[in-house]
């Protein structure tokens, strides 16, 4: 178990999107989704919109997620490892 003194933050990607079968049982809609399709303008749109999460609502310890979240806080590490 993790100490009481611990927070958790919970933010949603901006576009509504249909659910993996695997989580229609287990989880109420709405489904959203970072992109909706991977093109450069909406990723980086994306982007964007974490980078701002973190500036107005961090600093955060941890980063957990899944899917499109894996590769955009892959972009922030890399983007603040090359002072960007």
């Amino acid at each position: 178990m993790l100490p009481p003194e611990y927070e958790f933050h919970f933010f949603n990607g901006r576009y509504e999107c249909e659910p993996a079968p695997e989580v229609l049982d287990s989880l109420p809609p709405p489904y959203l989704t970072w992109y909706n399709t991977p093109t450069v303008r909406k990723v980086t749109e994306a982007h964007r919109q974490v980078r701002e999460i973190v500036e107005r609502h961090g600093p955060f310890d941890a980063v957990m997620g899944f899917s499109q979240v894996r590769l955009l806080r892959s972009l922030c590490r890399l983007h603040r490892q090359r002072g960007r």
